[in-house]
This record gives structure tokens, C-alpha cells and sequence, in this order.
């Protein structure tokens, strides 16, 4: 299903931003994360009742991540 898979692409590319973070590579960081946003997003398009988990205390993906962006610095 095309939800899942975005979804997947999602997870993966929010660890990939963790990596190149771990590295000290912010832009590719930055990148990543904002890829994963994007396809978040496109899978929330395709199915709006699709739910994705995130820490408690966050409204949305996009707010879950703001925390690892700011810490490198993400614009």
C-alpha cells in the first residue's frame, strides 16, 4: 500500500537525518529530516485517516522532528 511505503520512506529517512547529525553534516541533516517531512505530509495526502505515531506532547510529525532540527540547525 502507498501509505505504508511513505511512511516508511518517512521513518527512514528521519534516521538517515540522525546519522548525518551524528556525523556533524547539518545540511545533510536538515535535508533528510525535511524530505521525511515531505513525505509525511504525502502520505497523510493519500489517506488522511492515516495515523503515525509520534512522542506524546507533539500535535503533528512536523513537530516531533522540530527538536532534532533546531538541533542542527535546520533553517
Amino acid at each position: 500500500e502507498l501509505t505504508l511505503i511513505l511512511g516508511k520512506l518517512s521513518n527512514l529517512l528521519f534516521l538517515i537525518g540522525n546519522a548525518y547529525a551524528f556525523k556533524r553534516d547539518e545540511q545533510a541533516a536538515c535535508s533528510a529530516y525535511n524530505k521525511s517531512i515531505e513525505y509525511n505530509r504525502e502520505a497523510l495526502r493519500v489517506d488522511p485517516n492515516q495515523k503515525f505515531w509520534f512522542p506524546p506532547g507533539y500535535a503533528t510529525y512536523e513537530e516531533a522532528l522540530a527538536p532534532y532540527k533546531q538541533k542542527v540547525r535546520c533553517e
